[in-house]
Parts: C-alpha cells; sequence; structure tokens
C-alpha cells in the first residue's frame, strides 16, 4: 500500500517531467481573477477512462495537478472556472481531490477539461 512519500516521490518520477505549465482562471462572478500557473500532466481521456452516463467524453482532457502546486485555501473548480493550456481555454467539467488521495490526505486533483 503507498504511503503520501512514496506517491509524492512516484508522481515526481513519472509524472513531472511530462507536466506542461497550465493556467487556473478563477471565475469571481464579474469576470475571471489574474490566472494562477502550476505544472500538470495533461492526457486526453480514452474510451476506457469514461464512466456510463459520466459527464466526461472521449477527447476531454485529463489533468493531474500536484496539490501542494495549488495556492492555500483555493476553492475547487467548477464549471465556471477556466484552464488554460497552449493558449487555448477549456471549461472545467471534473475537479476531483478524492481520486488521488490516501486516507484524509489530498496528495493531487485530477480535473477534465473541455475546450
Amino acid at each position: 500500500m503507498f504511503n503520501v512519500n512514496d506517491y509524492l516521490a512516484l508522481y515526481n518520477r513519472i509524472l513531472k517531467p511530462l507536466a506542461e505549465p497550465v493556467d487556473i482562471l478563477l471565475n469571481n462572478g464579474t469576470g475571471f481573477d489574474a490566472p494562477v500557473t502550476v505544472e500538470a500532466h495533461v492526457s486526453s481521456l480514452k474510451e476506457h477512462d469514461l464512466v456510463e452516463g459520466g459527464p466526461t467524453r472521449i477527447g476531454d482532457l485529463k489533468l493531474i495537478i500536484l496539490y501542494s502546486d495549488l495556492p492555500a485555501g483555493m476553492r475547487p473548480l467548477g464549471k465556471q472556472d477556466r484552464i488554460t493550456i497552449s493558449s487555448k481555454n477549456y471549461g472545467v467539467i471534473l475537479w476531483d481531490t478524492d481520486s488521488r488521495s490516501i486516507g484524509d490526505q489530498t496528495i493531487a486533483v485530477q480535473a477534465t477539461v473541455r475546450g
């Protein structure tokens, strides 16, 4: 069974070298706050990633963001927020802090975006 340090070491060894900068744009009700840039591993969702009746589609992008890279106190992202990848804006479909947690400690966030 993985502990927190094992998971962080695995992420840093395998996913971090493949990560790219993305900008998180939080909607403040009248526009977007200044972008927050973090590193994310970005990949396309495939058919085997989908759950029947779920919100995701083939072609959506999956982002894995190390939780410690997010600003302290940042709220979970929702459909009103945006993520910019390679100068293209994407809508947030899913912001999952549970799938990559150990016990009650979140190691990474898995986000699904569409654009």
